[in-house]
């Protein structure tokens, strides 16, 4: 029974070892097809591309950018730029920067869908103080009494 015991471990063992690959090939198709957040590397990477592009005047005068998301869908990567122009623009000049950025980072990215949105303010910050409202309205802190 000793041997038998033996032949059993090394099965389970090499079944262990032989299971782990399509696991984790498994794992990491269910994280895309969830949506996940690019690796570190590939965001910080991909962000800087953007902003060299910004910063050249590709489409006109520097153009501010606030922040930056990059999410892989499936096969499909997703960048999102908030961008703060110092100047008005048109739909022409966001096709052309948006034709750009996709031509500079879809070959390190792959397929790549790009949106950019105008603002003034970044997306995630959360303006509190009363003594600088908004530009162009009310400032967003509701008083209780």
């Amino acid at each position: 029974a000793t041997s038998y015991h033996k032949k059993v471990g090394k099965l389970i063992l090499i079944a262990l070892v032989v299971m782990l690959e399509p696991l984790q090939h498994f794992r990491e198709a269910l994280r895309q097809t969830a949506g996940a957040a690019c690796e570190p590397e590939l965001i910080a990477a991909s962000r800087a591309e953007v902003q060299r592009l910004l910063a050249l005047g590709a489409a006109g005068p520097p153009v501010q950018l606030l922040d930056f998301s990059l999410q892989k869908l499936g096969r499909t990567t997703f960048l999102v730029a908030w961008l703060d122009p110092p100047h008005p623009v048109d739909g022409a000049w966001m096709d052309d920067l948006r034709r750009q950025i996709e031509a500079r980072c879809g070959a390190s990215l792959g397929q790549l869908r790009c949106d950019l949105l105008l603002t003034r303010q970044a997306p995630f910050q959360h303006h509190t103080d009363p003594t600088h409202p908004l530009p162009g309205g009310d400032s967003p802190v509701v008083r209780l009494r």
